[in-house]
């Protein structure tokens, strides 16, 4: 009997929480253009690879996708709890960010901060990750019948989204290089061409999540080549720092710790870290026990942190990377605790559940 749980996927959600946790804090300080030194180019180097939500999407695409059942009913329900769950954390944030910043609490603030919840809004930004996961769920009815009953279909759509995430991508990422030496308004242009033949909003939303699909699809390819994967992985990481480097040092601007979100640079370390994780089996001891735990609560804790960022910058001004790094841990640990507590209480467990 297969097992419920895979037991790598619960330290991968562990290593994705703690690196959403590192950059909402933030934790890293990268600048190594207006500090020249090795500790901000190691912090930069962690911050590029600190891209937790590109982990969850990959997983809860394979999760999903793998299931051999799918009720159209039940799916329609969780759609709906997703979108309460959604307001729900929108209100409450909101009200945590008015008090601790001494705003004004109105209904229509609370409904504008809602409706134009965007990455980077005020308060809310955190939950564009619900939204995004909702648009995705609206088509996946289409992506699992595909997914499962006609493979090459599914693979012709994976590939189709790979050539406008990836492909383009690589082509932005040629064109900051060109952009140091000369003008690049023919290759901006090229871009531009090729995308209005993009069918998708959110591409990348969609490429991670169709990747887990692939990932299990050949999981048993990656693991049989798993050395092989987790040097490429580590050389993607190295290669990203370098370009990254190498391109801040030559236009004197620090070049966006941001990139590696949408470069092959993260595809190539995820499939680097899933090769490294997938055959992962957790043991009888304490730390692989508080891991799975961490990778069971990682929803609510994603969903609650922000409300212990906003209360803990209200009363302490943290700055070098000691007292970063306390506030991460506080961070981390206040929100982990409030999701173990609140998924012991009947009904209001919901709230940290999809």
């Amino acid at each position: 009997m297969e097992k419920k749980r895979i037991d790598g996927l619960d330290v991968l959600k562990a290593l994705g929480i703690c690196m959403v946790l590192s950059l909402h804090v933030p934790l890293w300080d990268p600048d190594f253009i207006t500090n020249p030194n090795i500790v901000h180019i190691l912090q930069y180097a962690a911050r590029i690879v600190s891209e937790g939500v590109p982990i969850f999407l990959t997983i809860n695409g394979m999760l999903l996708l793998k299931k051999s059942t799918f009720s159209l009913k039940q799916h329609c329900k969780k759609m709906l709890r997703i979108f309460a769950v959604f307001l729900l954390w929108g209100i409450l944030l909101v009200c945590v960010g008015c008090i601790t910043s001494g705003e004004k609490i109105t209904v229509n603030g609370v409904f504008q901060y809602i409706i134009l919840t965007v990455v980077g809004s005020k308060y809310t930004g955190v939950l564009w990750f619900l939204q995004n996961l909702l648009g995705v769920y609206l088509i996946f009815p289409l992506l699992w019948y595909t997914y499962t009953e006609h493979e090459n279909i599914f693979e012709y759509f994976f590939w189709v989204v790979f050539v406008f995430a990836e492909g383009v991508n690589a082509i932005g990422l040629v064109r900051d290089i060109v952009a140091a030496y000369r003008d690049v308004t023919d290759i901006n242009n090229i871009i531009n061409a090729i995308m209005r033949f993009s069918s998708i909003g959110d591409l990348w939303y969609v490429f991670y999540f169709c990747l887990g699909g692939m990932i299990w699809k050949y999981r048993e390819k990656l693991i049989a080549k798993r050395k092989k994967w987790i040097v490429i992985g580590a050389f993607s990481w190295i290669g990203a720092l370098g370009y990254a480097v190498c391109l801040s040092e030559k236009t004197g601007v620090l070049y966006s710790a941001s990139f590696n979100y949408s470069s092959l640079f993260m595809l190539l370390f995820l499939l680097g870290l899933f090769a490294f994780f997938l055959p992962y089996q957790k043991r009888n001891n304490l730390v692989d026990a508080f891991i799975a735990s961490i990778g069971k609560n990682t929803f609510g804790i994603y969903l609650s942190h922000c409300i212990f960022i906003f209360t803990l910058q209200r009363f302490w001004t943290y700055s070098g990377f000691v007292e970063r790094l306390i506030a991460f841990c506080i961070v981390f640990a206040s929100s982990y605790v409030f999701t173990v507590i609140i998924n012991r209480i009947p009904g209001l467990c919901k709230i940290v559940q999809i």
